[in-house]
């Protein structure tokens, strides 16, 4: 049985491995912190939303966050950490390696 890369789970239980993007694409694209990148089919929902959200009701969506390395990641908790503490990075940031953001589909 083929394995379904939708259905990868990363937390503190399931933590990330290279091997959970087998059989994803992914473009590269810009969210609020810069270049980045986003699992292809990931990419044409969100497109195809914001679409719709604009002819139907004006409203523009932007992405203020996509995929991120798991080094990306231990500098957003290491900055979070810096400037609200340990208990505001614990509580509002992934664990770097337990990120859903590492498959490109959060």
């Amino acid at each position: 049985m083929k394995k379904n890369p939708y259905l990868a789970l990363v937390n503190k239980e399931n933590l990330f491995d290279e091997s959970m993007r087998e059989g994803l694409s992914f473009s590269k694209i810009k969210d609020s912190d810069g270049p980045t990148f986003i699992e292809d089919e990931t990419y044409k929902a969100y497109t195809e939303l914001n679409e719709f959200m604009k002819e139907n009701y004006g409203i523009a969506l932007f992405l203020t966050s996509a995929g991120r390395t798991v080094e990306t990641q231990q500098n957003v908790y290491e900055e979070i950490k810096k400037q609200q503490g340990q208990k505001a990075a614990d509580e509002l940031v992934a664990t770097p390696g337990c990120s859903e953001h590492h498959l490109g589909l959060a």
